[in-house]
């Protein structure tokens, strides 16, 4: 239903006469400051759009207003009379005279300055030297050739060998350290379990014995129940072998601004990465489950340290926000967590938050212990992580994290009856997080309604059906394993309603997508995948079967892999975002 008061004017979509020059429509994404107005979305199950900030704490979940930017034709660049100079070109896609008018508009929407779609940019390699060698003499300039083909080889030689001796992996420094005991303030240590609070003389000893009390009660759940290797003594580090926790203050540059950090010692010399850790845990954090909580992740990322110390410090992280919100369940906490998983749903799954850190993915760890796992839970995790357990090679800057935990997962995946690929796995995942929270429907993400509004996807756009057709493009490029999600609501559609989707995008990678129907109650009704080529840089499909929905909702994944020799490697970072064009239109 569209709220009459907030309605767009649709834009006008009108095919225009083309200039006798105009043959190619760049895909630019042009701001020309055009207000679009705003509009919301509602139905009955899934609600089109929602941005989920702290406010909600006190109040409720304000809707999303998206700005719509019009675009411009892109005058297509005219060369006459130009020397053709040696250079480098890189070529990437344009929307064809036959596109245009087969789909009927003349422009990309979009809120970003990001180019999906840039014209050719070209670099002429061989201009600066033209003026040097022109100068020379023949010997000379014979041998200034020599000379850079010399070093050249060189630089090649030396790149080669860096690649063999640098594994990919995360730093091999730590850049965390242990604080400095007080003599006036001596740790506090449990009879029962291996684990010492440490405190400046300011921190009230109440806080410290609570504290030390919910370490006690997450050693009892997690390595006496659920199994959990224990973290590995440090020797005399924190005055004994046992696994030292740091009260800290909530300003203090060893937190980092997240309220639990837990860091490693020297590693532990032996066939495998393994390291003893240490916590450092803010000394106002909340008495309840909150501390406990976070008791519970301190020793559940211990232990991570002890099974795999070169693994991805988000995956690491992660698994432990998954396996404390098990055994101490605290919405405080983990609402936290998983609502700005949800926000950022443009995010590589292995990269961490710049609000709330590492831990930001413990949904991944969630996902796959529902549905690769039987039995005991949280298994799945920490086995991905035993199986990725490996051996760095002395005198290197950077952990060997080969296998990490996504190569232990493509191959656990390959065993299964039948075979199931990580591509698919990746697009299965992206699906169920349409079903969260306050759209739990007991079947993709169980038991996640506790997390209400938190819990709710982030759209990247809510199109009505009464503005078909429409063609836009994400707020964010795309990283290597993230997600993108757009909302057409057919309020409004007439019966035998036919839809044709076209999603466009960036080379090398491959994105994969989904068409879910969505019922008015919110639930999955049925999908329709638009199956790719490798190498492909476009997609399309007809949906029809649409009478008596609510919606459609376009998920699509960017798989990141560059060939099918060199699949995505978290470790290999920064990432390189790409971003698309999707186009909908309605068929009658």
């Amino acid at each position: 239903m569209i709220d009459d008061e907030h309605e767009r004017t649709p834009p006008s979509l009108e095919r225009q006469g083309a200039e006798s020059g105009d043959r190619e429509l760049s895909g630019q994404v042009l701001h020309d400051g055009v207000d679009g107005g705003t509009f919301r979305v509602r139905t009955r199950g899934l609600e089109a759009a929602g941005d989920r900030g702290a406010h909600r704490l006190a109040g409720g979940a304000s809707e999303r207003r998206a700005r719509i930017g019009t675009g411009t034709l892109a005058e297509r660049e005219k060369r006459a009379g130009r020397n053709e100079d040696p250079g480098l070109r890189v070529f990437l896609l344009n929307l064809t005279t036959r596109q245009v008018k087969r789909y009927r508009f003349r422009y990309i929407e979009g809120r970003s300055r990001h180019q999906p779609f840039p014209r050719v940019v070209e670099y002429n390699v061989a201009q600066p030297f033209r003026a040097p060698f022109a100068t020379m003499s023949n010997p000379g300039r014979f041998l200034a050739i020599a000379v850079l083909a010399a070093a050249s080889s060189m630089a090649r030689l030396a790149f080669a060998d860096d690649e063999l001796q640098v594994p990919t992996g995360p730093p091999y420094a730590s850049p965390w350290l242990r604080p400095r005991d007080d003599a006036r303030r001596p740790p506090a240590c449990s009879f029962r379990y291996p684990v010492c609070v440490h405190a400046p003389p300011e921190v009230a000893a109440s806080m410290i014995l609570g504290a030390l009390a919910d370490f006690e009660h997450a050693s009892a759940t997690l390595i006496d129940t659920l199994g959990l290797p224990r973290p590995l003594a440090d020797g005399a580090l924190g005055g004994g072998p046992a696994f030292d926790v740091y009260l800290v203050a909530p300003r203090s540059p060893f937190l980092g601004g997240v309220p639990l950090r837990v860091a490693r010692d020297d590693p532990d010399p032996g066939s495998f990465d393994r390291a003893s850790a240490f916590a450092l845990l803010r000394h106002d954090a909340p008495a309840g489950c909150v501390r406990r909580n976070l008791a519970a992740r301190a020793l559940a990322a211990a232990a991570g340290w002890a099974i795999d110390a070169a693994e991805s410090a988000t995956v690491r992280e992660s698994n432990a926000a998954y396996v404390a919100e098990l055994v101490v369940p605290c919405s405080a906490v983990t609402a936290e967590l998983l609502d700005d998983f949800q926000t950022h749903p443009e995010r590589g799954l292995a990269t961490p938050s710049e609000t709330v850190g590492d831990a930001a993915s413990m949904a991944l760890a969630w996902y796959l212990d529902v549905a690769l796992g039987v039995g005991w839970p949280a298994r799945v995790p920490f086995a991905l992580a035993e199986i990725a357990a490996q051996r760095t090679p002395t005198g290197t800057f950077r952990w060997r994290n080969e296998p990490d935990v996504f190569d232990a997962l493509r191959g656990t995946l390959k065993a299964r009856k039948p075979p199931l690929s990580i591509d698919d796995l990746w697009l299965e995942f992206a699906t169920a997080r349409l079903f969260m929270g306050a759209r739990d429907d007991g079947l993709h993400f169980p038991e996640s309604a506790f997390l209400g509004s938190f819990g709710r996807i982030r759209f990247e756009w809510s199109l009505p059906y009464v503005s078909l057709p429409r063609r836009v493009s994400p707020d964010r490029p795309i990283d290597p394993s993230g997600a993108t999600y757009v909302w057409i609501d057919l309020s409004g559609a007439p019966r035998g309603t036919r839809l044709a989707f076209r999603a466009e995008w960036e080379p090398p990678v491959l994105f994969r997508w989904a068409l879910v129907r969505i019922r008015s109650d919110g639930s999955e009704a049925s999908r329709v995948l638009i199956v790719a080529q490798q190498k492909a840089t476009s997609a399309e499909r007809n949906l029809e079967d649409l009478d008596g929905l609510a919606g459609v909702a376009v998920v699509g994944v960017n798989i990141g892999d560059l060939r099918l020799d060199e699949p995505f490697d978290p470790d290999e970072a920064p990432y390189e975002p790409h971003a698309y064009v999707l186009t909908v239109a309605a068929l009658h």
